[in-house]
């Protein structure tokens, strides 16, 4: 355990708590950040109108610990748990973690300690686990970025990969100063549901100046089946999609503000590869397939439309965009199975591909 009077001396740190329906793997999460070897933190957790026993779970560690405060509010998703938990914090620095996950107990103290030895850092990022596979992702993104230490210009390595990779949007993995969050940004107020990560920190580290990132792996990330972010059905994909060309707009913009351009091209294929990806997982197990297609394509027909042919519609060709939703996101395999063969066809209506 650190020192009292060392630890005084040190920022308070902010842990915020997006929480819904999370009872079952509640106690773990909670139970790892009350243990942090660093004591200088608030806890805030956030319950978004849970329905099960996990208000009375915070409600229970809150009174065991007085760092610990409980806020309530109506079902608003946990985008907006996030922002009000960020919004009322009192730390310098602020981390985030959902609430079926769990932390190495000295992933605090990692920080601040990183924070001190480097001075005037503004975030620092640190790798996870994948659980219950026991996989593990360092923080480096598998060499995507080339120093443990980024400044100025250097941070544009995130700033790509934020744009092109999707495997570099978590928050949950780093710990923010505050005053890099700014809910009054125009370019962020629109709350996506599905891509608010990027959101997050396609903001947050264009403001940013000093970025370390730690060799240790110190965040638990819990593949939970029953998580908002594995759940599946049409009205999720209609969301998804609609938030994805939403956040293209974002990507587009900071692209071209930051480097002159962008590559229009690949923007396209992260749309079609969610389109794909969850469609595929809605017919692999939907009972009527060809109806929450069709609730698919009336959700999202003309929107998606004008997104894949006016977007770059200088480029592609009907003949391109044909190849690439047919050849480069669905293989021969599935066009050929008679399962996948509305859903070919469904791509092909809203890219109004002849």
């Amino acid at each position: 355990m650190l020192n009292k009077r060392h630890v005084q001396l040190q920022p308070l740190v902010s842990i915020v708590v997006p929480i819904y329906n999370s009872d079952k793997f509640l106690p773990r999460c909670l139970s790892s950040i009350c243990k942090q070897t660093y004591d200088n933190i608030e806890i805030i957790l956030v319950d978004d109108g849970s329905t099960d026993d996990s208000l009375r779970i915070t409600q229970e560690f809150a009174k065991k610990d007085s760092r610990i405060r409980v806020i309530t509010q109506k079902n608003g998703g946990p985008t907006v748990s996030r922002k009000n938990g960020i919004k009322t914090a009192k730390g310098s620095y602020i981390i985030t973690e959902d609430s079926d996950d769990w932390l190495d107990r000295r992933l605090v103290e990692k920080c601040i300690k990183a924070i001190n030895e480097e001075k005037n850092v503004d975030v620092v990022k640190f790798g996870y686990i994948n659980e219950p596979s026991k996989i593990e992702k360092n923080a480096l993104n598998d060499g995507q970025i080339k120093k443990r230490v980024l400044e100025g210009e250097e941070i544009n390595q995130v700033i790509k990969c934020l744009i092109y990779d999707t495997s570099c949007n978590h928050v949950w993995n780093e710990m923010v100063k505050k005053e890099l969050y700014d809910f009054g940004d125009e370019l962020f107020k629109t709350l996506i549901k599905k891509g608010e990560d990027a959101q997050t920190n396609l903001q947050v580290f264009q403001k940013a100046k000093k970025v370390v990132f730690l060799e240790d792996n110190l965040y638990h990330y819990t593949d939970n089946p029953d998580g908002a972010t594995n759940s599946i059905n049409p009205g999720d994909v209609i969301y998804n999609v609609k938030d994805n060309i939403y956040l293209n707009k974002i990507r587009e913009k900071v692209a071209n503000d930051r480097f002159g351009s962008v590559n229009k091209t690949s923007l396209i294929n992260t749309t079609l590869s969610m389109l794909s990806g969850k469609i595929i997982r809605i017919l692999a197990s939907s009972k009527n397939p060809e109806a929450d297609l069709l609730e698919i394509e009336n959700g999202l027909g003309d929107e998606l439309s004008h997104y894949l042919l006016g977007f770059d519609k200088t480029k592609l060709n009907h003949s391109s965009l044909k190849k690439m939703i047919c050849v480069n996101i669905i293989s021969g395999d599935y066009e050929k199975n008679i399962k996948y063969r509305p859903f070919c066809k469904l791509l092909k209506r809203i890219g109004k591909v002849k």
